[in-house]
């Protein structure tokens, strides 16, 4: 690939899945070059994944697992792609974690000691144990785990009331669990979206209201510490972009945290940024476009050399950072599937895999969502 001319160190080439769900019908478009397939459809309510919630997770074995609005509310793909189906029976469950040592950690806001919801794990061969149970007097939790090198799982209870319960943990497998740091109107509040580790240990997130310029923070947990990065805000700063969404990624390549807003920019629907690890050099590189996008949904995907992301209508790519090709559209009864939800994610067969909401049916149909594959 062509270095990208342009501020700060932008040595690459940005592709962008910012779709309403991976369709099937990909017009020929010669820098996105691959093939996109609707795995699955969801026709009706009593099909097991109908209207997905989040993104997909990886096992060892190659099946994707995957939450969805329903009585058991998780389902599973095959390893090869063929099959979608039921999988735990895990009301309330929220996010999955595949952990390093081949267990699978779940997040749930149902069941556990106090009716509040609990961490659960399954050993790989399948023993369940439950890990810790949010008390009558806590938050609920609001995302899924981030695994740190020693084993540490990350998480953040409290939504958007900013409950004084609001507070970032971590826990181990024995069930010991600690608050790392108390969330307020001062730290930001309301973290939308998982959090993200390092080989080191650190971990970053972030907030998507209040903080210092009160329209969100992006933060560091580093040696017990926690320390605002950067302050999002409304007044001066709006064309920058403000309440953050979606997991940040670090690009393998220029070690840059990625990431994208639900707000701001001249169209006020969100724009795309980088910055340092450490804070400094905050980039607007681009943002969401009438034409192109809705509001970002989640965060990005490193895949083949390239950076993809969903958003709430369209399917587009955009390249050198000067603006999106609309690819495809996806509308609520289309059968490509509309509303993608959470990030992609890379799965064992080389494909990058991803969800919509709903849609997924024919035209005049209410269908409740698609399970999709890209391949370059």
């Amino acid at each position: 690939m062509s270095a990208v001319s342009g501020p700060a160190r932008l040595t690459r080439l940005i592709a962008l899945l910012m779709g309403a769900g991976l369709t099937a019908s990909l017009p020929v478009v010669a820098q996105a070059s691959g093939v996109l397939t609707i795995v699955a459809r969801f026709p009706t309510e009593a099909a097991p994944g109908c209207h997905p919630t989040g993104a997909l997770t990886l096992l060892p074995d190659g099946r994707l697992v995957g939450i969805y609005e329903g009585d058991t509310g998780t389902f599973q793909v095959s390893a090869d792609g063929t099959q979608v189906s039921a999988f735990l029976n895990e009301p309330g469950t929220i996010a999955f974690t595949a952990a390093a040592d081949g267990s699978l950690w779940g997040v749930s806001k149902q069941g556990g000691e106090f009716g509040r919801g609990e961490i659960y794990r399954y050993s790989p061969s399948g023993d369940r144990t439950s890990i810790h149970s949010f008390s009558a007097d806590s938050a609920l939790p609001s995302n899924g785990l981030a695994e740190t090198p020693k084993g540490w799982m990350y998480g953040v209870v409290g939504q958007s009331d900013g409950w004084t319960g609001s507070h970032i943990y971590r826990v181990n497998p024995k069930g010991k669990y600690e608050v790392v740091k108390k969330l307020s109107d001062k730290t930001g509040y309301d973290v939308k979206s998982k959090l993200i580790t390092d080989e080191k240990g650190n971990v970053w997130g972030t907030a998507f209201t209040a903080g210092p310029l009160s329209e969100g923070t992006l933060f560091l947990v580093k040696d017990g510490g926690f320390r605002i990065l950067h302050s999002f805000g409304w007044h001066e700063t709006w064309n920058e972009g403000y309440g953050p969404v979606g997991e940040l990624m670090r690009n393998s390549l220029d070690g840059r945290l990625y990431g994208v807003t639900h707000y701001g920019g001249h169209n006020s629907i969100g724009v795309i940024y980088s910055i340092e690890p450490g804070g400094a050099d905050y980039l607007k590189i681009d943002e969401a476009k009438q034409r192109t996008a809705h509001s970002f949904l989640g965060g990005f995907t490193e895949y083949k050399g390239a950076l993809y992301i969903t958003s709430g209508t369209y399917f587009a790519y955009l390249s050198d950072y000067s603006g999106a090709q609309v690819i495809d559209k996806g509308y609520y009864a289309d059968q490509n599937g509309e509303n993608s939800v959470g990030e992609l994610r890379v799965g064992a067969d080389g494909r990058l895999w991803g969800v919509s909401h709903q849609g997924g049916t024919k035209k005049g149909e209410t269908g409740c969502g698609t399970v999709n594959a890209y391949k370059r």
